[in-house]
């Protein structure tokens, strides 16, 4: 972050916007993860007024960078005193005019929010983050020879039927079109 040599008025500007605002408005949906958030047009029409009757102004400056897009703000006092922020850097999605526009929509919103300290989504503690992350450690199953065995051993459907319920979950998961293969076969018998 960077500011002018003096950000006094700057400061006791800012503080009395921020007792004044009030969150924004959750008003759009997430499916994906089935939660509410205030788009973008929702904060700006929470935060702006309130700056400007206080004497502050927000440029939001985005550049495409690899693979994202970056928002970097500036917070400027009408004494002239002013705060650039580092930048937010938000990934594309897809790398065209869909992705160029959410991401830059993205960064537009969380950057804007948390310079005056306001919040626009679900707090979800972190979970949707976890599970992205897991979803990328999880590491694929490969099918159990002992399992196979098993499968290939049972001589009725009942001894298929012991089996599988015996069977770890993971393991029923990529061994199910073989267990279906053989209770076909036993079926046919």
């Amino acid at each position: 972050m960077e500011m002018s040599e003096s950000i006094v008025d700057l400061s006791a500007a800012l503080a009395s916007a921020q007792a004044e605002l009030n969150n924004p408005a959750f008003d759009s949906k997430n499916p994906h993860f089935k939660s509410s958030y205030a788009s973008l047009a929702s904060v700006r029409n929470t935060v702006v007024p309130v700056l400007a009757k206080h004497g502050l102004s927000v440029i939001q400056d985005v550049s495409a960078v690899e693979n994202g897009v970056v928002c970097v703000q500036m917070l400027l006092h009408k004494s002239g005193q002013w705060i650039r922020t580092a930048g937010l850097k938000v990934p594309f999605d897809k790398a065209n005019a869909h992705g160029y526009g959410s991401a830059t929509t993205y960064a537009r919103r969380f950057s804007l929010m948390a310079l005056v300290c306001v919040v626009g989504d679900d707090d979800d503690d972190g979970n949707a983050v976890s599970i992205q992350q897991n979803q990328r450690t999880e590491k694929k199953v490969e099918p159990d020879l002992d399992w196979i065995a098993k499968i290939d051993e049972a001589s009725t459907l009942d001894a298929l039927a012991s089996v599988w319920t015996t069977m770890p979950k993971q393991q029923q998961e990529v061994l199910r079109v073989l267990k279906d293969k053989k209770k076909k076969e036993l079926t046919a018998e």
